[in-house]
């Protein structure tokens, strides 16, 4: 035993030593310098420059930088071509590179410009290349950057990280930490340090368009009720509100707020996943996949929801399972109180919420005493938002008005223009779903939607739901609609890319829109999972009830027109769903608190009601 020990360490010292050498030798041979380069206007002026350039303008126009760029024989030949202001042409050893596929928007990015692969145009040693772009004013430069999806620096980045994780997990190793475990936090640490580079690489205040500009501008506009703030859940717009005027819109400090929010959301669902079952182990794997998942980093670049939305709903799962475990009146409330949270941020929680505290309510002792202060606390916050809503459109809207997205959604057409009225003032609106121009089996196939053509409404917000009841009438959805709908609902929620974390010139998007082909297959593994090992699920339904309940909301009935970014909490209720899966298999659950004498008593008529059928079914 003792030899074997041995030689596995001296057999690990070598291979460590091995691969530590191969890293070095790649990284010195993947050098790139730029030389010799210049800015030339079209009057002659000539100036020599360092890339990346940006220095003050010299007025607008139309400007060349030209210079060579040596590469050692392993250096990337994917780039990222960020211009000030507008690229018109690229030149590779006197080649033009074709940019028609390359965005227009990207070809005038200045803070991330676009990514392009120039394999086929770059040798090893020198390269002359040539940028023509054009100056709107103010500065102007070029940069021209190691692409870090190139596979040569995935290669570097898989030898570095492995020595690392070796390293990592030989540190823990000495303090008498699990090898299981050591890789968890290992991966943890990693993901959580690449979550950080991601939003300060690409800070949300610079993609402040259509829905992340939606949110932001009704949080910043804390007084606005115009037709979309009254449709919107009011919790995002408070966290908004709240950051904007912590931050000042300073874009370090937006990317530190986020950078929080971001690394205590697996957190929070790790917490949860140590209540769901006994084994350490399992909780660390869930954290690792959560932190790692790249639809859950992605999302961070931009105002949405789900940023918030997340966090939220796994404190509220921890809140749940931590009050099945304890049962009395405090932590009954707070998961109350967790629960009304999320559900004031995204809808889809509200149907969750009610079977996690209807569930937990039937089940524990001391029902008036958690009635009466979880109706307390519920009337103290959706309360005056009720009154507010009555207010300000007329009907009892608390969390938002979701007929919008209902007629939208029910009324089959590509585009929804909505023309609203209230107090005197008047909107239009006009827009459609991301889903509408998607094509969710990308790359192996191109369809695309059926819906086509647009609906109009009109309605006055004073009248209350006189004119939203007459616009969804008017909708008229068939029984054959529902289900072409429902096939398209289906198909966008669990196939479609996440939006708007769908910027392909990305690593992580890439990665994230990769991975988006599982999620169907899991939650078929899933059921059956439940259906073949359902008598040891004794006890413990409470969770694939709630992952039932968000498939039947959130697919089956037409409230909006689904799209890929709708999926992320299945993900992790997925996670939290196969942990309990292993857990149950192998006799890892927690128990929870003794149930109410009253239910003990019900389920007992039950069994003998069944004993009594059976025996009178013998021969």
């Amino acid at each position: 035993m003792g030899i074997t020990h041995s030689f596995r360490r001296w057999y690990g010292w070598w291979l460590g030593a091995c691969v530590l050498l191969i890293a070095a030798v790649l990284t010195f041979s993947a050098g790139v310098d730029f030389k010799s380069f210049e800015v030339r206007d079209q009057n002659g002026r000539v100036e020599s420059i360092v890339m990346p350039y940006l220095a003050p303008g010299w007025g607008p126009g139309v400007y060349r930088i030209e210079g060579d760029v040596e590469l050692d024989w392993f250096a990337a030949r994917r780039y990222q071509i960020v211009p000030d202001d507008r690229l018109m042409e690229l030149k590779v050893n006197d080649q033009v590179i074709d940019l028609s596929e390359i965005p227009s928007q990207s070809l005038q990015d200045v803070s991330q410009g676009f990514h392009v692969d120039l394999g086929n145009y770059l040798r090893t040693g020198s390269n002359k290349v040539s940028f023509t772009f054009r100056d709107f004013g103010g500065e102007m430069g070029m940069a021209m950057k190691r692409s870090l999806g190139d596979w040569r620096y995935l290669i570097l980045w898989l030898l570095w990280g492995g020595l690392a994780a070796g390293a990592f997990v030989a540190a823990l190793r000495k303090f008498g930490v699990s090898r299981s475990h050591s890789f968890f936090y290992f991966i943890i640490f990693v993901t959580s340090l690449t979550r950080v580079w991601y939003i300060v690489t690409y800070n949300p205040v610079n993609h402040i368009w259509s829905d992340p500009a939606r949110h932001w501008e009704q949080g910043i506009d804390v007084l606005r009720a115009d037709l979309m703030a009254l449709t919107d859940p009011i919790g995002y717009q408070m966290y908004v509100a709240l950051l904007a005027k912590f931050t000042l819109k300073i874009p370090a400090l937006v990317a530190y707020c986020t950078i929080l929010l971001s690394l205590i959301g697996p957190w929070l669902w790790y917490r949860f996943f140590r209540e769901l079952q006994s084994s350490k182990t399992l909780a660390l794997a869930g954290w690792a996949f959560l932190s790692f998942l790249p639809s859950w980093i992605a999302i961070y670049s931009y105002f949405m929801q789900e940023t918030l939305m997340l966090p939220l709903l796994g404190a509220a799962l921890w809140a749940t399972w931590r009050c099945r475990r304890k049962a009395d009146v405090s932590s009954f409330v707070l998961m109350v109180f967790l629960w009304i949270a999320a559900g004031l941020t995204r809808g889809i929680a509200i149907p969750l919420a009610a079977i996690a505290c209807t569930w937990l309510w039937l089940l524990q002792d001391k029902k008036w005493s958690k009635a009466l202060y979880s109706s307390l606390v519920l009337l103290l916050i959706m309360g005056p938002l009720t009154y507010r809503s009555y207010q300000t459109v007329a009907h009892f809207a608390p969390h938002g008005m979701g007929h919008l997205n209902v007629i939208y959604a029910q009324s089959g057409k590509k585009v929804i223009e909505i023309a609203s009225r209230r107090g005197g003032a008047s909107w239009v609106h006009g827009f459609g779903s991301p889903s509408t121009g998607a094509e969710p089996f990308k790359p192996f196939s191109d369809w695309k939607t059926q819906r086509t053509g647009k609906v109009r409404i009109n309605v006055d917000l004073d009248k209350g739901m006189e004119d939203w009841s007459r616009e969804m009438d008017a909708v008229d959805m068939s029984f054959s609609d529902y289900l072409w709908i429902t096939k398209e609902s289906l198909i966008f929620l669990f196939f479609a890319e996440s939006w708007p974390d769908n910027n392909l010139a990305r690593a992580v998007d890439v990665a994230g829109a990769a991975i988006r082909f599982i999620w169907a297959p899991l939650f078929i593994v899933i059921l059956v999972g439940l259906l073949w090992h359902r008598k040891k699920f004794k006890g413990h339904w409470m969770l694939p009830a709630m992952l039932i309940a968000w498939f039947v909301v959130q697919a089956l009935i037409p409230i909006a027109i689904n799209e890929g970014r709708y999926r992320k909490p299945y993900e992790g209720l997925a996670v939290a769903q196969f942990i309990l899966w292993i857990a149950v298999v192998r006799g890892l659950t927690r128990e929870s608190a003794p149930v109410h004498r009253w239910w003990s008593a019900f389920a007992a008529a039950i069994a003998r009601l069944r004993r009594y059928k059976i025996i009178v079914q013998e021969p």
